[in-house]
């Protein structure tokens, strides 16, 4: 806010209503009454000249009452100065002017930032062109502006004017040049600074994880030493800013880890604090477990938690995936004691609301929670047992078998025998794999009978396992010279036959197209001459009785192909009674071309048509 005072040369006769008055050089100390200009406020201009320029307020004009009460104000020599008396506070100001009696602009400008939480805060100024303010800034985005009037309506600089966090600063203002400064004041940091910890000190029944953080009302990186050890920490101890110390139960009784960390800033101010940690030991049987029944369906279900007592660091969305149990069920080991919880079941079907879990009742079955005798989690299902390789015939002469059961229970134990008899939890237990070796040709060389039992006590039936070892598998490969196919002129064709351990399988032929079987004809190496459309059935079977049929075509000649043009066929559409080219680019061949068994399973050799040899019809529904 502006106020235009006039301000003239007083006259030096004492007004009857003035309640202040002038004494000086500059009006050889007689009293001349001051202006009121406000209700508490007085003003009067005084040329000084050079000889030891000074002055007094006098309250009555008799001196009874006098101010300063000691000594005089002193001013510059040849000058002269606004001198403005505040009756209330009893202060004075004084603004040197070019002369007295110009007009005065009394200027106002407002200082407004996060130090001040934005409100207006008058600045001081001594000229009426520089204010100032004096400001000391936390450390949250610290900035500032000037305002003028105290509305936004006029302010500087355009953008905040930022400075360092943890700092004051006197803040100037040019009212000519519109420059902004913030100066750093030089005060003295005599605050330690304050270290906080992640986990508070105290007892824990598990292993707790400790990190670090430290602030300084100045310092922006105070450093931190620490010791575990029980001594005291100094500078030459191991920096620890950035660690983290982990707090587990390594005392029968007793303090576990004793953490003490020494803060130091840049002023070298510091502090020690000592943080004491005991773990409770826990036998892992005793640690809590959440049991949850699917009944949503999600394909991998997960468990979010947070606000756990005793303290346990909070999941990040969608938490950590439950362990299957089978038939529906999944668990979640805390591996900690836990007495209540805020937790959430979710997956691929969705999520539960907000969940208040406790240690009373951990089973949560259908959507609601139960303590554990009325919890239907326990396992009723007997174990399934595999063998691998399967049971059968092979024709190594050594075979490695491998045992396994597939049950809620993955430690489910299994027992076998090799003599036949019935396995009980008396028989061998299986702890790796079963060799076996071949005895005879043609016989069972092992017969491996298992049962398998979980925890639970759910116990296998025998399952049996009959291997033959040392045994042709194979079939025998039939090979015809030529192969068959398509031919314009008859071929003259052979047989022969390969097999891995049978020098001489037998085979066995048709030519007239019946079946082929053992009673059939025994092929003895002569050639056949196809001349027309053959089918040769042939049967080859090892010493071993492995066999393999083959169907073999022979088409002879030249193949005739017919044509017609689909037009004359009635062809039906769903949605057009018209056959319809829309794209002429995507037409294939020169003619119609019609379909024929020789097309579909033939080479051919065709002039006429010039497109690939499946059948194609021209036309498309492009633009319909």
């Amino acid at each position: 806010m502006k106020k235009i005072l006039f301000i003239g040369l007083i006259a030096a006769s004492v007004s009857a209503q003035a309640d202040w008055y002038f004494r000086g050089t500059p009006n050889n100390w007689v009293a001349t009454a001051m202006e009121n200009v406000s209700s508490n406020t007085y003003q009067t201009c005084q040329s000084f000249g050079s000889d030891n320029p000074r002055f007094k307020i006098d309250r009555y004009g008799d001196w009874s009452q006098n101010f300063p009460s000691t000594g005089d104000v002193l001013v510059t020599a040849n000058s002269s100065q606004q001198i403005t008396w505040n009756s209330d506070t009893l202060s004075l100001s004084m603004v040197e002017m070019a002369e007295c009696g110009e007009i005065i602009v009394e200027d106002s400008w407002f200082y407004r930032g996060t130090s001040n939480d934005w409100v207006t805060t008058a600045m001081v100024s001594s000229d009426n062109v520089n204010f100032c303010s004096e400001q000391s800034f936390a450390n949250v985005s610290p900035r500032f502006k000037i305002d003028h009037y105290g509305d936004w309506s006029e302010n500087y600089p355009t953008a905040d004017f930022i400075v360092e966090g943890n700092k004051s600063y006197t803040v100037c203002f040019n009212a000519q040049s519109k420059l902004v400064t913030a100066v750093p004041l030089v005060v003295e940091d005599t605050e330690a600074p304050v270290v906080a910890v992640s986990t508070a000190t105290g007892t824990y029944n598990a292993s707790q994880q400790i990190s670090l953080s430290v602030t300084d009302n100045q310092d922006s990186d105070p450093q931190l030493y620490c010791t575990t050890d029980g001594t005291t920490p100094t500078e030459l101890s191991m920096n620890c800013n950035s660690e983290t110390f982990s707090a587990e139960n390594v005392t029968e009784n007793g303090v576990d880890l004793v953490l003490t960390i020494l803060a130091i800033d840049a002023s070298q101010n510091s502090a020690i604090t000592t943080y004491n940690y005991t773990i409770n030991a826990t036998n892992p049987d005793q640690y809590t477990v959440i049991y949850y029944q699917n009944s949503a369906n999600h394909s991998t279900p997960n468990i979010h938690y947070w606000n756990v007592l005793p303290a346990l660091t909070a999941t990040t969305w969608p938490g950590e995936a439950l362990v299957s149990l089978g038939d529906g069920w999944y668990k979640y080991d805390f591996s900690q004691q836990v007495e209540t919880a805020q937790v959430i079941f979710n997956g691929s079907a969705g999520q539960t609301a907000d969940l208040s879990f406790a240690a009373a009742a951990p089973c949560y079955q259908n959507n609601s929670w139960v303590s554990m005798d009325l919890c239907d989690v326990s396992d009723k299902t007997a174990p399934v047992i595999s063998a691998s390789p399967v049971a059968g015939s092979y024709e190594q002469s050594n075979l490695n078998i491998a045992l396994a059961a597939t049950d809620r229970d993955p430690n489910a134990a299994i027992y076998y025998t090799l003599d036949g008899s019935t396995p009980t939890t008396s028989s061998t237990l299986y702890t790796q794999a079963i060799s076996i070796a071949d005895i005879s040709d043609g016989v069972v060389d092992a017969l491996v009978k298992v049962i398998a039992i979980d925890n639970d006590l759910n116990q296998s039936a025998v399952a049996e396992f009959t291997y033959s070892l040392n045994e042709d598998s194979t079939a025998p490969v039939i090979i015809a010279t030529p192969p068959a196919g398509h031919s314009e002129t008859a071929v003259a064709v052979t047989l022969s036959v390969n097999d891995n351990r049978d020098a001489s399988p037998t085979l066995y032929f048709t030519l007239d197209g019946s079946k082929v079987t053992s009673l059939s004809a025994v092929y003895s190496g002569q050639t056949f001459d196809i001349s027309s459309n053959t089918t040769i059935n042939v049967l080859a079977v090892d010493n071993a009785g492995n066999a393999q049929e083959s169907s073999l075509s022979y088409r002879i000649g030249k193949v005739n192909i017919t044509r017609f043009d689909p037009r004359q066929e009635t062809i039906y559409f769903l949605l057009t009674t018209r056959w319809f080219d829309g794209n002429a680019e995507n037409t294939v061949g020169d003619n119609w071309c019609s379909w024929t068994e020789e097309r579909s399973t033939d080479d051919i050799i065709d002039d006429g048509f010039t497109g690939p040899e499946d059948v194609t019809w021209r036309g498309d529904f492009e633009g319909l």
